[in-house]
């Protein structure tokens, strides 16, 4: 049982989202290319999906420094003329709305609720920590596909508030530092094996959710289970005031 624990880390994107990110991404990109962002970035599609891709590889390749919105725009002003005062209104706005369609996807469940709430309810301190490639309105949206909102994250991570893309440690540290904590302190809880279990050099403990895991892993090497056993071993962790 994990102990001396004072604060729960929570991925999105296949772990508290139960989706399979391929198929997820897939129409991601449709509607990119669908969307007035593309043909105002240029109005050729294939060369603004260039644009936008590499972009999107410049902010995630980063050693950090500046923030991950900063760079995407940076790279997009390099290519276009147009940076973050031209584009960053359209963004918003398609994340605010388009982008939340996607949540037609997600199969409607309470487990999500259940977990978060049994989490907060032993006193223990939530964090978002999704890969911050995107404004904070579409980890709102995606929140609200499986019945949570911002308040039940005392941080949500974003392209504006991080510098740093997982695995790169400094993407935990950033979120440490910011909550007062220090990895020893902490539980991640995600499906990626490289990006979410990582943080286990930092000193936290790991929870590998099952079922739309992506790496490769032992049973062995994690303590790992689908939602519903994320749930069960949530409502078995002390207490945190009493774990101290």
């Amino acid at each position: 049982m994990t102990k001396n624990k004072k604060a729960v880390f929570f991925d999105l994107d296949g772990t508290l989202i139960p989706v399979d990110l391929d198929r997820m991404f897939s129409a991601y990109w449709d509607f990119v290319r669908e969307s007035d962002l593309i043909r105002l970035i240029d109005n050729n599609t294939e060369k603004a999906i260039g644009i936008f891709n590499s972009a999107a590889k410049e902010m995630m390749s980063s050693k950090g420094g500046r923030p991950n919105k900063l760079v995407f725009f940076e790279h997009i002003e390099k290519m276009t003329g147009r940076g973050k005062d031209y584009f960053e209104k359209y963004f918003d706005a398609f994340y605010a709305s388009v982008f939340d369609s996607l949540g037609s996807m997600i199969e409607k469940n309470d487990i999500q609720r259940k977990i978060v709430d049994t989490v907060r309810s032993k006193g223990y301190r939530t964090a978002l920590a999704t890969m911050p490639v995107f404004p904070v309105g579409a980890a709102v949206s995606r929140l609200s596909w499986v019945g949570l909102d911002p308040n039940d994250f005392e941080y949500i991570s974003h392209w504006e508030n991080s510098n740093f893309m997982k695995p790169h440690p400094g993407y935990y540290k950033e979120i440490l530092q910011r909550m007062g904590l220090e990895g020893k302190d902490c539980i991640m809880v995600g499906n990626n094996v490289k990006e979410d279990m990582c943080a286990r050099e930092l000193g936290f403990d790991v929870f590998l959710v099952t079922g739309h895991e992506i790496g490769d892993y032992k049973k062995e090497d994690f303590m790992c289970g689908s939602l519903d056993e994320l749930h069960h071993w949530a409502q078995n962790m002390p207490c945190a005031e009493e774990s101290v």
